[in-house]
């Protein structure tokens, strides 16, 4: 089956992993047709894919794996997808094709494979598997770990080696990883946890499992490495993905597995590698019992916090504190510690909206108004939010007031609350208003949008005209041509004969050059055009460039 552009929906990453998925067998088509697919990837367990389809494009995709249940689109889905891709078209309706292709090819494969082992003896066979163990880690991991309740030291220290020996590679003798290594190393990183990982999960080896996938995070997050390319993300994805499985299975001990993620995020204070930590901690530890240290974990963090994170912080801190049982009272108390920070009540404000308790909601604001006096970002804010909730709330004079005082008050980007002004006021009241907007310094970026509006295209011409510098002709120009087409076009040549004459490269002059035709449909503009061009030519006979370019639009 042809699918269109479905590669484009997943990261980099995520796609590499789909593709070894796939190309493991781990996919099982169970029915596909023009509409939809349904399959079973096997992985950590075995995730159920629906994939939904029209007009050849992927319009919808659902896994019941933990990275999809985020919104995410996962190395599962993507692996179902390399699987149809991959499919030929025969006499046999599509489904049956995928499936005796599959069967096909395993058969074959494991057919050869049984009757190669069939003729050996008892002695080759263990001679042949002690030798495929000691010429490859992964053989020698499956066999020493079988019924092993964790692993040996020994295979501790092998892993340590293992990652020093990437880092040592990829870096230059003062430790540094350059942009030009930077990739490979974090894909051979994340290869080789892959690789680690796969016979510690085949024995349930949940813990020493764990162990491997931080000294992976730890060996990655302390390096010198310019990662422009962002390659430390794709090795703590790869993380994030198998702490998503391992922390909430039954052999996990999250009360050890919290404390390395308190080591670390101690270790990485301040850096990016405790931004990476936090969410894990926020998300998958979820056992009543640990929530009290990760109360405690989080006061330590957010007495040393920047403003930047420290919103963030409190709002998961309050959000556990729900989660534990704290009265409302306590965390009404725990809010008020905070309370001169404006993003406590911002979320107090619309808690109140939101239940619309709009007398509440004005007598705050009027109290956050006092305590960020000094900031006018703040104070725009807070008469935006007025003028919302006295709309909702009336009575409408003190609704019009509000706007009328936002919009005199505070610099306007646009021209919502004027023309909301406009709506809500007497028309015989709007002439005087309008007069103080043209003169009030917080409205004076909408001047043209104004003079547009309110139809005053021959005071918007006039003053382009008087302007040294009439740049703004260009966003006005298709309203304003229908009006004055001769003298916009006058405009537009004085305009560009200032450009030209300023011009000193090649790609200057072709620019202006170009912008001659958008002459043509004045009156007269080609004529006029050419009339410049001539001038230029008569000016300029040694700008060689200049001339080359104007040839070439055959002016």
């Amino acid at each position: 089956m042809e699918i269109t552009d479905w590669k484009m929906l997943f990261a980099p990453h995520i796609l590499s992993r789909g593709e070894e998925y796939y190309e493991s067998e781990l996919v099982e088509i169970e029915a596909m047709d023009e509409q939809s697919i349904e399959a079973s990837v096997e992985g950590t367990d075995t995730y159920s894919v629906e994939i939904v389809l029209k007009n050849n494009r992927v319009v919808q995709m659902n896994c019941n794996c933990p990275y999809a249940a985020d919104g995410n689109n996962c190395k599962h889905m993507a692996a179902v997808l390399f699987a149809a891709d991959d499919t030929e078209s025969t006499e046999y309706p599509l489904v049956e094709c995928i499936a005796r292709r599959g069967q096909e090819k395993r058969e074959a494969r494991d057919g050869a494979l049984a009757k190669a082992i069939s003729v050996l003896s008892e002695e080759q066979l263990r001679r042949l598997l002690a030798d495929a163990a000691k010429k490859h880690s992964d053989i020698w991991d499956r066999i020493t770990l079988i019924g092993k309740e964790t692993v040996d030291p020994s295979v501790r220290k092998r892993w340590a080696a293992d990652l020093r020996d990437i880092s040592r590679r990829a870096s230059d003798r003062h430790g540094f990883i350059d942009y030009y290594h930077a990739s490979d190393y974090t894909e051979e990183l994340c290869s080789y946890l892959d690789e680690a990982i796969a016979p510690l999960l085949e024995n349930r080896l949940v813990m020493d499992a764990f162990d491997l996938i931080g000294m992976v995070f730890a060996e990655a997050l302390s390096q010198e490495i310019d990662d422009s390319d962002g390659g430390l993300s794709f090795v703590v994805s790869s993380c994030q993905e198998y702490w998503e499985d391992l922390i909430p299975s039954p052999e996990a001990d999250q009360a050890k597995m919290l404390d390395w993620f308190q080591s670390q995020i101690r270790r990485f204070s301040g850096d990016i590698g405790e931004d990476f930590l936090w969410p894990v901690v926020f998300e998958h530890f979820t056992d009543p019992k640990l929530l009290p240290k990760i109360l405690t974990m989080l006061d330590k963090r957010i007495n040393s916090a920047n403003e930047y994170s420290l919103e963030q912080l409190v709002s998961q801190r309050i959000g556990l504190m729900k989660q534990i049982g704290a009265s409302s009272q306590e965390v009404d108390a725990y809010r008020k510690r905070f309370w001169e920070k404006p993003f406590i009540r911002k979320q107090e404000l619309d808690r109140l909206e939101a239940e619309k308790h709009w007398k509440e909601a004005l007598e705050l604001l009027r109290e956050c108004e006092e305590l960020d006096a000094e900031d006018r970002y703040l104070l725009s804010e807070y008469s935006v939010r007025r003028i919302r909730i006295l709309k909702q709330s009336g009575p409408e004079w003190a609704w019009v007031g509000a706007l009328k005082r936002h919009v005199f008050g505070f610099p306007q980007r646009d021209m919502t609350y004027v023309s909301d002004l406009k709506q809500a006021v007497p028309a015989d009241q709007w002439p005087e208003l309008l007069r103080q907007l043209f003169q009030n310094e917080n409205t004076k970026s909408l001047r043209r949008e104004l003079q547009l509006s309110e139809g005053m295209l021959e005071q918007m011409m006039a003053e382009l005209e008087a302007s040294r510098h009439p740049y703004e002709l260009q966003k006005y120009e298709k309203e304003l041509r229908k009006v004055f087409p001769e003298r916009v076009r006058d405009l537009l040549l004085k305009q560009l004969d200032n450009q030209m004459r300023q011009a000193s490269t090649r790609s200057a002059y072709a620019r202006t050059a170009q912008e001659l035709k958008r002459l043509y449909g004045y009156p007269d503009g080609r004529e006029k055009a050419a009339e410049l061009a001539k001038t230029w030519r008569r000016d300029f006979p040694r700008r060689s460039a200049m001339l080359e370019e104007l040839k070439k639009v055959k002016l």
